[in-house]
């Protein structure tokens, strides 16, 4: 059994993009007042998104980068940081020295 798709549907240039309940609430109340205007149409939220998107440089970049690290991640930063300095240990080594307190991890 095939599905068969007509040359003339339309598709939908919309994509489901996964949003915090908070997140939504909060861009809900931006468009509201955004569009409590007399004259004009609708802006809608792909409009206002791309607007915001291009203010962005590159502190908001790196500050999103590094909010998305875990503490894992950040051990293991040091630990390739603690390398380059120093030569090759093994990471039960480091981990250690850590714990021993003769390397920072910050």
């Amino acid at each position: 059994m095939s599905t068969v798709v007509e040359k003339n549907e339309k598709r939908s240039k919309n994509v489901s993009v996964p949003v915090h309940p908070a997140t939504r609430d909060e861009l809900s109340r931006f468009l509201e007042r955004v569009n409590a205007k007399k004259f004009g149409r609708t802006v809608r939220f792909d409009e206002a998104m791309a607007r915001a998107v291009k203010k962005l440089d590159q502190d908001d970049v790196e500050a999103l980068q590094q909010g998305s690290l875990t503490n894992s991640d950040r051990v293991s930063m040091r630990y390739e940081n603690y390398i380059e300095e120093n030569g090759p240990i093994s990471r039960d080594e480091f981990l250690g020295l850590v714990i021993a307190g003769k390397v920072p991890l910050s």
